[in-house]
């Protein structure tokens, strides 16, 4: 009795297909993913100007809040202006920045987790 191989199954074929397909719309759009500015506006901008003061330890309050008051303690500030000058360089473009910011605030959320 002959046996042909066994076929993989259904699900193992789309789920290649899809990474394939996903890889493949990546590759093709890298340009405008990877390299595409990104300019801060609302509480970035606001958070931003903040990170700048606190870089120069001239920082005293917390972020802002839109019902008068600010947020007790600017630490979070400090540990964002750290990621921005020390771990990532000091000159990066702007859009960089934006990044850098974002990935300090992953991390401290992790740390608290």
């Amino acid at each position: 009795m002959i046996t042909t191989p066994a076929e993989p199954p259904r699900w193992q074929r789309t789920w290649l297909i899809a990474v394939v397909l996903f890889v493949a719309v990546l590759l093709n759009n890298s340009q405008l993913v990877f390299h595409s500015r990104q300019y801060e506006t609302d509480d970035y901008a606001a958070d931003s100007l903040q990170i700048i003061k606190a870089k120069h330890f001239r920082e005293t309050v917390g972020q802002y809040s839109r019902y008068g008051f600010h947020h007790p303690g600017p630490a979070f500030l400090y540990v964002f202006a750290w990621g921005r000058t020390f771990i990532f360089g000091r000159h990066s473009s702007r859009s960089r920045a934006v990044q850098r910011t974002t990935d300090r605030a992953l991390c401290l959320e992790r740390f608290f987790l």
